[in-house]
């Protein structure tokens, strides 16, 4: 048996790394999106599976080792073929509106990714049907596995590519197989030796031919490597992201370049990470004076009104903030980069052609940390003349950013010396205008929490054709100054947007819109009635907050209708594609598990009562000479499913909707989204399994303190209240935590997630396997359905827990979360 619970943990860490991987994978030839996709599927796959063993178990579960080894088998090969002709699937997500086949084509790339889930799932459903007495062990197992390998494919994701980690975990696949396989060695042997020789072919051929990554053509790197001399020189990968640096001639990159700027651009090199936010590596030859073009930028008005000034450039990349620093004669420089391989690139890799700016033994007054912007800022004392951030509006609109949210910038303003600047430059600005909006009003309400802070008097904004920057000072501005900036917009054909006292006719002169919209939007913003103006705009431009840090999400439902109604499809290029996106897959995870949930209570209410034995390996041997034994019910009463159903939903729901909050929270903390997501699946799934292994010391700690209800119902509804009230405190608690230990180094921040997360999974992880055990008790034919539920259930609140982030803000959903949790808990004792 012990070879068994091996094998359940080697798969479900298999399963675990897969779908991380496959997050990683669609980052790179697609987009941030499709995460939510991934994980909704995966966890779709678990419960069709539970769907496909309710209606089947008797079958199966006579046949469970042959069923259990084929299942493995194929889950192991189709981890690479099912992405491989996922590939080969014409979906196009930028055409999800107007051709109505995208959604068939959407349909079809969830159902073939979903394929390796279903049959690794399957395994796991029928290990807890086989050893039901010892479902807490198999829960352990299972959950001790996936922690493990959310974990181990961090460090993978360092030594291989992407697409060769996929060959790495199809092997995982096939040791399990192997292994479950050890106990029949001597009578099967030829069998073992078979699965052997497939493993070894199947690995072998792929480690030496991995699957090739089709980008998007409308990604970045897709569309530069289009040019006729376009060359990849470099290539990097690591969970933070994979790293392309491509040469052509036809690379010129001045974000903010002014229109009228008669410098042209050195050589440049392009750097771009996850095939799109290209940064460039500038060959300026030594010679300050070939980045002239630097001073045509947006980003260069405050050094119009600084001397000398000691600056902060958040977000080093490939340099160009940092040349326009050093251009403009600087004092010193710090560099904050979060990825250190961004580093090696333009330090080592192309350290020539950079001019050796990140060297520190060099003539330039630069100092490189790679950190995370907000952590760097938190640790340092240094205060600075000039705080230099690039914002550039993300095709990800779903992900969260904790650099742009109103705590972020109070803790920025904070680090500016006495006159010091802030300066904000925002990338492909948009029509109608939102960005560049959402970032005045966050930094508006930023400076009303300062002590003495009088927005209208400490904010200017310029914009050239599609870029904007918004300068913040540390006091007011200076008659000289303003006098500084309306000269610096005229020389370069910039737009004044908003400076105190500035009358509107100087607005929208030389980029001209129909009306003077940022003008307008801004003296709203500083008024009493902004409020009013946030639910009358055409888009969400409320001020991001570490509660609701989606920066780049604009959408508004309301909206959208209106402008349907208006101007029809026509409408739809003016909103953010992956939200309905997401929303197109939230109903069809809602559609495919009902009909999974529905179709097996068709037959199990159809099918002769199940039967209870102390043996659960003799469970499905004789079903029909063990039925109607003493101590079950015949026939379950028609509510009894449906209080079945609302425990086991609640159970799914709830623990997804924290699990997923708990992923976008820790974000702040960890810095890196695939950081976030491997840390935190590792410690809830860990420690939910050693719960899963202490319900009996629970059942026993506990007693007699609850004399009403029999005694794992007792302990359904302590562990549902443990964690209902631990989830509780962590509202409050996290953001001063957070706080604490945001400048702290990785190995420290990562053990303090994993200390916060321990005794919350620990007692979540108590209520399925208690209920699954009073399932054997009276129902032992539900199991299967239960798990079917359970997996539908967090296949769809994996998507509505973002859907309802989005919205409302963290803190409502994990409100939402406890709610749910306490509904099982009443369910439970009947």
């Amino acid at each position: 048996m012990t070879h068994y619970f091996l094998s359940i943990s080697l798969l479900s860490g298999s399963i675990i790394a897969y779908e991380i991987a496959l997050v990683r994978l669609f980052s790179i030839a697609q987009w941030h999106h499709f995460a939510y996709m991934i994980i909704s599927l995966a966890l779709l796959g678990f419960g069709a599976s539970g769907t496909m063993i309710s209606i089947a178990q008797r079958w199966l579960m006579s046949r469970f080792h042959a069923v259990y080894t084929i299942s493995g088998l194929i889950y192991s090969i189709t981890v690479i073929c099912c992405f491989g002709l996922s590939q080969h699937v014409p979906f196009n997500p930028f055409m999800l509106v107007w051709q109505p086949s995208q959604t068939l084509f959407l349909f079809a790339v969830y159902l073939t990714l979903s394929i390796p889930f279903f049959f690794g799932a399957a395994c796991i459903g029928m290990a807890l049907l086989q050893f039901t007495e010892k479902v807490n062990r198999v829960y352990f197992f299972d959950l001790l596995g996936a922690g493990l390998g959310a974990l181990g494919v961090i460090f993978t994701m360092y030594i291989v590519s992407p697409a060769q980690n996929l060959t790495v975990i199809s092997a995982i696949g096939f040791c399990s197989i192997l292994i479950a396989n050890l106990g029949e060695l001597r009578s099967h042997w030829q069998r073992t030796c078979l699965i052997a020789g497939i493993t070894v072919v199947f690995i072998g051929y792929l480690w030496f031919n991995p699957i090739s990554l089709r980008i998007s053509p409308y990604k970045s790197l897709s569309i530069t490597l289009t040019f006729p001399d376009a060359e990849v020189l470099s290539e990097r990968h690591s969970p933070l992201g994979v790293l392309h640096v491509v040469r052509s001639r036809s690379i010129h990159a001045a974000p903010g370049l002014s229109l009228g700027s008669r410098h042209s651009i050195p050589p440049q090199l392009g750097l771009f990470t996850d095939a799109d936010a290209m940064t460039a590596i500038t060959d300026f030859g030594g010679d300050l004076s070939k980045l002239a073009y630097l001073d045509d930028t947006t980003s260069a008005l405050a050094y119009h009104l600084l001397e000398r000034p000691r600056v902060l450039v958040l977000g080093a990349g490939g340099g160009g903030a940092v040349l326009n620093a050093l251009y403009h004669n600087a004092a010193s420089v710090d560099a904050v980069e979060l990825n250190p391989q961004v580093i090696d690139l333009v330090k080592r890799a192309h350290g020539d052609f950079a001019g050796r700016i990140y060297t520190p033994d060099m003539a330039y007054p630069v100092r490189v940390h790679i950190a995370e912007p907000r952590g760097f800022v938190r640790s340092t004392a240094e205060k600075y003349d000039l705080i230099q951030m690039a914002l550039f509006d993300s095709a990800s609109t779903l992900s969260e950013n904790y650099l742009y949210t109103v705590e972020a910038i109070f803790e920025l303003f904070e680090h500016l010396a006495p006159d010091g600047m802030m300066s904000i430059t925002y990338g492909r600005l948009k029509m109608p205008p939102r960005g560049m909006i959402r970032l005045f009003a966050t930094v508006v309400e930023a400076l009303e929490r300062v002590d003495g802070g009088i927005p209208a008097e400490q904010l200017a904004l310029i914009r050239g054709l599609s870029t904007g920057t918004l300068l913040i000072k540390n006091g007011r501005f200076q008659p000289h100054e303003l006098t500084a900036i309306r000269n610096f917009c005229r020389e370069r054909s910039f737009d004044t947007a908003y400076y105190p006292q500035m009358p509107e006719s100087e607005a929208n002169r030389y980029n001209e819109l129909d009306e003077p919209i940022y003008f307008r939007a801004a003296g709203a913003i500083l008024s009493g009635d902004r409020e009013q103006f946030y639910r009358q705009y055409l888009f969400d431009i409320r001020p991001s907050t570490d509660n609701h840090p989606y920066f780049f999400q604009f959408f508004r439902l309301d909206s959208l209708i209106r402008m349907v109604r208006t101007i029809g499809r026509n409408a739809i290029p003016f909103v953010e594609w992956g939200y309905l996106l997401l929303i197109a897959t939230l109903i069809q995870a809602i559609l495919a598990g009902l009909i999974l949930i529905l179709l097996p209570l068709f037959f199990l209410r159809r099918r002769s009562t199940a039967v209870v034995s102390h043996e659960p390996e003799n469970l499905w041997a004789d079903p029909k000479g063990l039925e109607n034994r003493s101590g079950l019910d015949s026939k379950p009463r028609r509510f009894m499913y449906w209080r079945i159903f609302g425990y086991f939903l609640s159970l799914g729901v709830g623990f997804m909707f924290i699990e997923m909050v708990f992923i976008q929270k820790f974000l702040l903390l960890l810095a890196n989204p695939t950081y976030a997501v491997a840390v935190v699946l590792c410690a809830f799934l860990v420690f939910a399994g050693l719960g899963s292994l202490s319900c009996q010391q629970l059942e026993n700690v506990i007693g007699g303190l609850i004399r009403k209800l029999p005694r794992r119902r007792k302990s359904i509804t302590a562990a549902i209240g443990m964690l209902s009230l631990i989830a509780g405190l962590y509202l409050q608690l996290l953001p001063p935590i957070f706080d604490r230990f945001l400048a702290s180094p990785d190995s420290l921040k990562i053990i303090v997630s994993i200390g916060l997360i321990a005794p919350l999974a620990f007692f979540m992880g108590m209520p399925f396997p208690l209920g699954i055990d009073l399932l054997r008790r009276r129902h032992p034919n539900l199991i299967a359905w239960a798990w079917a539920i359970n997996g539908y259930a967090s296949a769809v609140s994996a998507i509505l827990a973002t859907c309802l982030s989005i919205t409302f803000g963290f803190n409502t959903v994990i409100f939402l979360a406890i709610g749910i949790y306490l509904v099982g808990a009443w369910v439970a004792p009947h």
